[in-house]
């Protein structure tokens, strides 16, 4: 009896690892989940600062203090995050955090949400970044690549 137990449980789990698997994959989820990233790092920011009364010098510092796990700054669909230190100087709209790439641009009927589900309309590219207020913006890919200084 036990062995059947143990023997479903890991088959649930298993099933439910693989469907978590697959809904990262949806670009949707990839596009919500780039935002609840960079609020873990917003408020790993602002613990940090009320700690060190600073901000860190590189993007591994800030992990390790805050023990964020290891590939918290990797972004499903986006590559991975880069960090820029912001002076005393800069405006509170000046860029922290962003990703190396862009969420790619979705056409009308190609795979969007849910299980099985296609986008209706097309969704354009977009940037998701953090800014020295810790607001987490969506910005189109023009402004995505002037701010970050991407191509």
């Amino acid at each position: 009896m036990i062995l059947v137990l143990v023997v479903v449980l890991a088959a649930g789990a298993m099933l439910v690892n693989r469907e978590f698997k697959q809904a990262q994959e949806r670009p949707s989820v990839q596009r919500l989940e780039s935002q609840r990233r960079l609020r873990q790092f917003a408020a790993a920011l602002d613990a940090y600062r009320t700690q060190h009364r600073a901000w860190p010098d590189q993007l591994f510092q800030l992990m390790k203090d805050q023990r964020m796990g290891f590939g918290a700054n990797l972004v499903r669909g986006g590559g991975s995050y880069r960090y820029h230190r912001p002076s005393a100087a800069d405006a509170g709209d000046r860029l922290v955090m962003w990703s190396d790439m862009p969420h790619r641009r979705i056409a009308a009927g190609e795979p969007w949400g849910g299980e099985g589900g296609i986008a209706i309309t097309g969704h354009p590219p977009v940037g998701y970044v953090l800014t020295k207020d810790l607001s987490v913006l969506e910005l189109p890919l023009d402004d995505w690549k002037r701010r970050t200084g991407q191509q």
